[in-house]
């Protein structure tokens, strides 16, 4: 069966047998029915206590942007970062080698080719400073680079000034760059240690550039995680509640149609199973009110059997009220009467569920328990001991 077909399966084998009048399949059918709404909810349907059917008996129940105002201190590295120096050398070098070496390789290669007698000469000499001339280039490319760095890193701190967090867009503008190439030069530059104590916050959207102002943020930040998550738990909260009232409202209604159904029908044997399915519900919606967690289990038995029960309650008046009661009146009757025998079961099984997890935990408790007097020597009873000595004690004195 499927989740969303099973409430109409269920009203549907009721509306047979009510349109047919004949009930001999009916609660076998609606017992397969309960089975698959237990199976579905994952509730064992071992035999529960017949015991908390009786009146009064109770089970046990165990961020935001930071917004500092601070001003930041000027850092010696700020007007002269790292790759500022060393930037125009390895630029000035580069540039002086490459030249060298790549006019030397051109004379070389020219003379070659005009004067025979060069040509190996040429050759070999262009081969050896090959290497010599990538090298340089290298060292030329690296110092642009460097000192590309450096300078964007001053043109950063000029617009910060003595700010202690400053929006990546606006660097962006400043330089006329991408927002995406001033996020990934700026963690280039915290990676090499431009910066002193500098962070880019969460979003990628801001620079923060002391240690206290991020702190400031990450504090801020987390406030504003936990509004969030506070305010998503009351929302939760206020829909659960609604839900929880709704539930009760409609377990108040069925009570009501049971109790208006027992008083309508004779028969001290099947008002006893009417007191008993009244007991049982009204003990299941007093434990959901307390915890609300097992309101999914409950909503199945509310869409499903509630309505089922309510219906076959007004066809058993029905049959109880006419004045023949033939084979087939009789038989009817019977199996209603069974019917509702195992939709009283289902409900204290739902009931009996809810206290699963309490009754693992004491089981949890009582095993540790046990555990701790086995390691103490102690045995299954820990009294044991003692009382051998008492008796020992005896036989002594006799």
């Amino acid at each position: 069966m499927e989740n969303k077909d099973l409430g109409n399966i269920v009203l549907d084998i009721v509306d047979d047998a009510l349109n047919s009048m004949n009930f001999d399949r009916l609660n076998n059918d609606i017992s397969k029915s309960v089975q698959t709404v237990f199976d579905e909810l994952n509730i064992k349907t071992t035999q529960v206590h017949t015991n908390y059917r009786k009146k009064g008996m109770q089970r046990p129940t165990s961020t935001s942007q930071a917004s500092p105002q601070q001003v930041r201190k000027q850092t010696p590295k700020e007007s002269h970062p790292p790759g500022d120096f060393a930037g125009i050398v390895c630029t000035a070098l580069g540039a002086t080698f490459t030249s060298i070496f790549g006019l030397s390789i051109f004379v070389s290669t020219v003379l070659g080719i005009a004067i025979d007698s060069f040509a190996t000469a040429g050759t070999v000499t262009s081969v050896i400073l090959i290497p010599f001339l990538i090298a340089s280039i290298a060292v030329l490319v690296l110092g642009v680079k460097m000192h590309g760095r450096a300078k964007r890193f001053k043109q950063y701190m000029k617009i910060i000034g003595s700010r202690t967090y400053c929006r990546i867009r606006e660097l962006a503008k400043g330089i006329r760059k991408s927002d995406s190439y001033v996020l990934k030069d700026l963690q280039k530059m915290i990676d090499k240690h431009f910066f002193k104590d500098a962070h880019l916050d969460r979003t990628g959207q801001n620079l923060i550039l002391d240690t206290e102002t991020y702190q400031q943020y990450l504090d801020s930040e987390n406030a504003y995680r936990e509004r969030l998550a506070r305010q998503e738990q009351e929302l939760k909260d206020a829909k659960e509640e609604t839900e929880l009232t709704r539930a009760l409202r409609e377990g108040h209604e069925y009570i009501r149609q049971i109790q208006e159904a027992n008083d309508a029908i004779p028969g001290e044997a099947f008002s006893s199973k009417l007191d008993q399915m009244e007991d049982i519900i009204t003990k299941i919606f007093d434990v959901v009110s307390q915890k609300p967690e097992q309101l999914y289990k409950l909503r199945r038995f509310m869409k499903y059997y509630m309505p089922t029960t309510i219906k076959l309650l007004e066809a058993y008046k029905e049959l109880d009220a006419q004045p023949v009661q033939g084979d087939n009146i009789i038989r009817s009757k019977e199996e209603i009467e069974m019917t509702l025998d195992t939709i009283n079961l289902a409900y204290e099984k739902l009931l009996d569920s809810f206290f699963e997890e309490s009754a693992m935990e004491i089981k949890s408790d009582i095993s540790v328990l046990q555990n701790m007097f086995a390691q103490e020597g102690l045995g299954a009873d820990p009294f044991a001991g003692a009382t051998a000595e008492m008796k020992q004690e005896e036989m002594k004195h006799e």
